[in-house]
């Protein structure tokens, strides 16, 4: 039996038009993986600004207020953040 490239036969070719997509990730994606994921980067940010390391965040879409579980690293300890909601700024810090 005769193969494939002893025939002639040559593996389809992509034309000049097709571009592939970027492998950057758009803005429309970011968005879906954190919706996936849940979290509100907000929450992140506090933490972070704050010098935590950020662990868990406590948010329902239409809540007033959400919560960020951080951890301390000088202190040795978890924190708790209260962000409200309608600028995402922290309103309260406690330690857990």
């Amino acid at each position: 039996m005769q193969s494939r490239a002893s025939r002639g036969t040559k593996a389809p070719q992509p034309t000049p038009d097709e571009t592939p997509e970027s492998p950057a990730f758009t803005t429309a994606e970011l968005e879906r993986c954190r919706t996936a994921l849940g979290v509100v980067p907000a929450t992140i940010k506090a933490a972070v600004e704050l010098g935590y390391v950020w662990l868990k965040e406590l948010y329902t879409p239409g809540d007033p207020y959400a919560f960020a579980i951080a951890w301390d690293n000088v202190a040795g300890e978890y924190v708790g953040l209260k962000l409200e909601t309608r600028t995402w700024r922290v309103v309260a810090e406690k330690s857990l």
